[in-house]
């Protein structure tokens, strides 16, 4: 999609205080080995290697047309479910958004700590839908469920970062594991406004081609983002990290 890009970079914009501070909270050294898997636009894999400028850092994605390798940050053309790295090759391993979004997510999380070298670090964020369920706006809660029983068609889980994500990590053999959670604000124009205007230029035709709202109940969800009363959360990030012992 054309508007591809720049809906990663809004997602990118609002969300870089919150992976940064996650990321920081490792102690990442300057030496370290790290995988941004998922990376989309490269924003991350990008910040890692003015972080680790002594060490390496590979950018990895199912679509790399957005990424660009540079200084000590290289791309990799990666299917999660499929393809594999050597056991201990990270220091760190950061992955964001995308988890949710895969039938194999809870095997992943195994496969990710054999990727880590003993001591490595792994960081996930994953949005979740809890809050648009208690929406006081009825259009809003159209569109949202509408959007959430699409990914659920598609192998996704809408509440697998609040539900699962620790969890998994936790029976995945990680140590000092621990979570935070922050909430995404929508209304004032901000960076979320727009990425989810985006968002839905994007997937409002399929969720209407499939009948899971008509096009007067994506126009009126979409037309809240232009209301100045309007604030509400769509979701919330999860953000979890954990410790390969050793």
């Amino acid at each position: 999609m054309p508007t591809e890009l720049g809906r990663l970079r809004l997602l990118e914009e609002f969300l870089e205080p919150i992976t940064t501070a996650a990321l920081e909270r490792t102690g990442i050294e300057t030496r370290w080995r790290c995988l941004d898997l998922g990376a989309g636009a490269g924003g991350v894999a990008r910040w890692l290697g003015k972080r680790c400028p002594d060490g390496q850092v590979i950018a990895a994605d199912i679509d790399v047309k957005f990424l660009t390798a540079e200084g000590n940050v290289d791309v990799r053309e990666f299917d999660a479910r499929t393809d594999d790295f050597a056991p201990g090759s990270f220091d760190l391993i950061h992955t964001r958004a995308m988890l949710m979004h895969l039938p194999e997510r809870v095997e992943l999380v195994s496969r990710l700590r054999s990727w880590l070298t003993p001591g490595g670090w792994l960081v996930a964020t994953d949005p979740t839908g809890f809050t648009s369920a208690s929406s006081p706006y009825p259009e809003w809660r159209r569109l949202m469920d509408a959007f959430w029983t699409l990914m659920t068609a598609h192998g996704g889980d809408p509440l697998w970062g609040r539900q699962r994500l620790a969890r998994t990590i936790a029976e995945s053999g990680f140590a000092e594991v621990d979570m935070a959670i922050h909430t995404v604000v929508v209304g004032g124009g901000g960076p979320a406004d727009r990425f989810w205007r985006a968002f839905f230029s994007q997937v409002g035709p399929r969720m209407v081609d499939l009948a899971l709202l008509t096009p007067d109940d994506l126009a009126a969800g979409v037309a809240l983002l232009d209301e100045p009363s309007f604030f509400d959360s769509p979701d919330a990030f999860v953000t979890v990290w954990g410790r390969r012992p050793g």
